[in-house]
């Protein structure tokens, strides 16, 4: 059986990451006036929508199940190095 190799950030990805931890570790999604959603961290910087994607998709993040109307998750813990 052939081990897959866990897939690294990229350097951008890695700093992306890093400042997400250091403004609390948390990522949000959140609708804008016009109903788009928007990402972003605890200090309310934006994260484009494609990078958070990435992170959802190579499990980088952890969903947090805090959502009030449904199971879909509205927030991302950054994952600790492990």
């Amino acid at each position: 059986m052939k081990k897959t190799r866990r897939k690294l950030p990229t350097e951008a990805q890695s700093r992306i990451l890093r400042r997400i931890a250091q403004n609390g570790g948390v990522i949000m999604l959140t609708l804008d006036e016009d109903h788009v959603p928007r990402y972003s961290d605890a200090a309310g910087v934006t994260i484009g929508t494609p990078t958070v994607k990435i992170f959802i998709r190579n499990n980088w993040v952890t969903p947090q199940r805090d959502s009030l109307f449904d199971l879909t998750p509205q927030t991302w813990r950054v994952k600790s190095g492990e």
